[in-house]
């Protein structure tokens, strides 16, 4: 498959591919560039190897990275960049093994994690990361499941969500994956970030949203999936003290029902929260616990009494700047 990249300067930046000429496949060596004033493509230069299943990354520097990628059989290590100044092609470094059908997601700090990966003969669970200064690669932790034709979204905080995808070998070759990890940044390895509720492979699109959410589309398994996902960071689980969540950083204040509907915050002392939603919280549920999200969002996880059918809820209470204490 190819590649499409929105450039800084609004045009978007098609590289390499393949197409069946009657005799077999064939594999693109060029890019070309789509201008959206004259709705028209223009040549982008030519790639030092043809090549497809790569991944292309925009760069803060306005350059594209293209990783790994490959022919019918063959995967590929090597990695090159494109420069728009002169749309040209040059060498970037070698991945650390060969790579195809894998994903790469530009970091805050601009270097490009590189996760998973088929290779015609096995996929891989490793991770490494591209540092632009250097143009060389340094480990950056493996996932608990190899993964190939999977996805990837950055998140606000600067972890990388990695959903879904097709596993490479055994009884289960060529099943999609349903689980999801998360690439932490400060650790550099990766943890359990929840389970889709249908497997997704090849196609399936991982979008961050402004309020922290991913947005999960299409993909399947024996089947192509119509229906689309929401992926929600969950800080709560688990919390009985003050702590930092797995994949939500940020202040987690955990609480108690100190009367029917009314919660008291436990953090720094005991803190009736007040402020959010025009008041105290009422409700049929019990809180398990109450974070604050980096954008400033706080958020109550409610799971309702034995009674109830309800589902437990994450529901989204105000900003920090509307919290009070008393």
């Amino acid at each position: 498959s190819h590649t499409a990249t929105l450039l800084a300067d609004g045009r978007v930046l098609v590289v390499g591919g393949w197409y069946d000429d009657g005799t077999g496949p064939v594999v693109v060596p060029e890019a070309e560039a789509w201008d959206p004033s004259t709705e028209s493509f223009s040549p982008a230069g030519g790639l030092t190897r043809a090549r497809s299943g790569h991944t292309a990354t925009l760069l803060p520097d306005g350059r594209v990275l293209i990783a790994g990628g490959g022919v019918p059989g063959e995967a590929f290590t090597t990695m090159e960049v494109w420069d728009p100044a002169t749309e040209t092609f040059s060498s970037a470094g070698s991945l650390s093994v060969a790579r195809a059908e894998h994903t790469a997601t530009a970091l805050l700090d601009g270097r490009v994690l590189v996760v998973g990966a088929g290779d015609w003969e096995r996929n891989h669970a490793s991770a490494e990361i591209w540092d632009p200064e250097t143009a060389s690669t340094t480990p950056a932790g493996s996932l608990a499941e190899a993964r190939f034709r999977h996805d990837s979204a950055l998140l606000a905080d600067g972890h990388v969500l990695v959903i879904g995808g097709t596993i490479g070998g055994g009884v289960r070759a060529g099943q999609p994956i349903a689980n999801a990890e998360a690439w932490n940044p400060v650790t550099s390895s990766f943890e359990p970030a929840g389970t889709l509720a249908h497997g997704r492979r090849a196609h399936a699109t991982a979008t961050s949203l402004d309020d922290g959410r991913v947005l999960v589309i299409g993909g399947g398994g024996a089947n192509a999936r119509t229906e689309a996902e929401i992926w929600s960071p969950n800080p709560l689980a688990a919390q009985t003290t003050a702590a930092t969540p797995d994949f939500l950083p940020g202040v987690v204040l955990v609480t108690e029902e100190v009367e029917p509907g009314v919660y008291r915050v436990l953090s720094d002392g005991v803190r009736e929260l007040t402020g959010l939603g025009g008041g105290r919280r009422r409700g049929h549920t019990r809180p398990d616990g109450l974070a604050v999200a980096p954008d400033g969002a706080v958020w109550l996880h409610t799971v309702p009494a034995a009674s109830d059918p309800r589902d437990p809820e994450l529901i989204r209470l105000g900003n920090l700047d509307s919290v009070s204490y008393t």
